[in-house]
């Protein structure tokens, strides 16, 4: 049998792709094969089992923003479904999306199996088929058919043909696309936290502020949000982004780097100073370690203060200008050494993959091989954490299956 489309990968990507296609084109003949015995095992496992499906973003051009690499590149595809329709698709399946204060986006069960049944039960009930443990060795294009050679098993035929295998940790992870000639870029990781050691601020793991600025020294990467202490480092918004947006500069450095947190990002660092000596002035009797300024946490002021020594006088009052200064200075630059990384929660996210140049920006179908085409993390294009890399494997799958189904339509006239 000569399937319409065979995918490669049971992920987020490809089940949507399998299903919209289904939507569109009833009576398609769509196949998965998964080289595992497992399916949507990133579906399951995402925001800590909650699955956060996308982001609370319906302007298209500040969604773009949220990906280091695929902007502009994804322009097209999120002009075809953006966060708007994908809301649609998964009410239109039963499923209900809300959002949290921060933009991130739960089904309302705040269950992650709602989303992976849900994709499961939307695709297998429109037709499609499954085959487990089946690794994909290699394939070949002749007359508009694909030949695709699986381990240890008879090839199997398709006109078109998604690869939807996810992000990997190795460049060997593409060795069944070389032949290809299409262009791997080298993935390295994204989304992580950073570590410490050893870490001078253990004592206060679990602290957390709503605004910092972190930015890694020496460099133009920064990026300002929560921070969170933990017991190997500093986590958070803010890391997580910065370490995204700086994936491919902290690799180069092997994860040695130094990186400096400013605790009061929207004061400048003049009047800071001022607002200390002010302080200083009218509350001399005050102990500087106990009493905070600035509406800092106080086991974040008084770890400061005593970086600076300013807790070996007993008040305001006794402490000299020299501590004030380097106080004021510690508060605008606190100073880590960066040793190493550890993943977010249990995702992992790479930056690399098949270079975007030679895929369609509207298709999402290689340049190189005609009916071939790619959708989720096996593209070079990701996003920082709060659903922005789900919202890029819908998007994806969803041009790849409107495109066959336009095909398939002309076909069949």
């Amino acid at each position: 049998m000569v399937y319409d489309l065979i995918i490669v990968g049971g992920g987020a990507a490809g089940f949507f792709a399998g299903s919209s296609l289904l939507d569109q084109s009833p009576g398609a003949r769509v196949l998965i094969l998964e080289k595992s015995g497992k399916l949507l095992s990133k579906v399951k496992i995402s925001g800590g089992g909650r699955c956060n499906v996308t982001h609370h973003c319906f302007d298209n051009e500040k969604l773009l923003a949220s990906y280091p690499r695929g902007n502009p590149w994804l322009s097209d595809v999120f002009d075809r479904l953006g966060v708007k329709q994908t809301l649609n698709w998964f009410r239109n399946i039963g499923i209900e999306i809300v959002a949290e204060a921060d933009g991130r986006m739960f089904p309302k069960s705040n269950d992650s199996s709602t989303i992976a049944d849900g994709l499961l039960h939307a695709f297998t009930g429109k037709g499609g088929k499954i085959q487990l443990q089946k690794k994909v060795m290699s394939f070949e294009h002749k007359e508009g058919i694909f030949e695709i050679c699986i381990e240890n098993e008879n090839p199997l035929l398709a006109r078109h043909l998604l690869i939807a295998t996810g992000g990997s940790p190795d460049i060997r992870g593409f060795d069944f696309l070389i032949h290809t000639g299409h262009r791997i870029v080298t993935p390295v990781p994204s989304l992580f936290t950073f570590n410490t050691r050893p870490h001078p601020w253990a004592d206060l793991q679990g602290l957390s502020v709503t605004e910092a600025r972190v930015g890694i020294c020496n460099s133009p990467y920064s990026f300002s949000g929560p921070v969170l202490v933990t017991h190997w480092g500093f986590s958070g918004p803010a890391v997580l982004k910065l370490s995204a947006f700086a994936a491919r500069y902290l690799h180069e450095k092997n994860y040695a780097y130094q990186f400096s947190i400013d605790w009061l990002p929207s004061i400048p660092a003049g009047e800071v100073l001022s607002g200390l000596l002010d302080f200083q002035k009218n509350h001399g009797r005050k102990k500087p370690a106990q009493t905070p300024v600035f509406n800092l946490p106080t086991r974040l002021w008084a770890k400061l203060c005593t970086e600076v020594k300013a807790v070996e006088h007993f008040n305001w009052a006794e402490t000299g200008r020299k501590k004030v200064e380097a106080l004021a200075e510690k508060l605008k630059d606190s100073r880590f050494e960066g040793s190493g990384k550890t993943t977010y929660k249990d995702e992992f996210v790479t930056a690399g993959g098949v270079d975007t140049s030679e895929v369609d920006t509207s298709t999402c179908e290689s340049k190189r091989i005609p009916s071939l085409f790619f959708a989720g993390e096996v593209l070079n294009a990701d996003g920082i954490t709060g659903g922005f890399n789900f919202q890029a494997a819908w998007s994806t799958g969803f041009a790849v299956a409107h495109t066959i189904s336009g095909r398939l339509k002309k076909m069949q006239t």
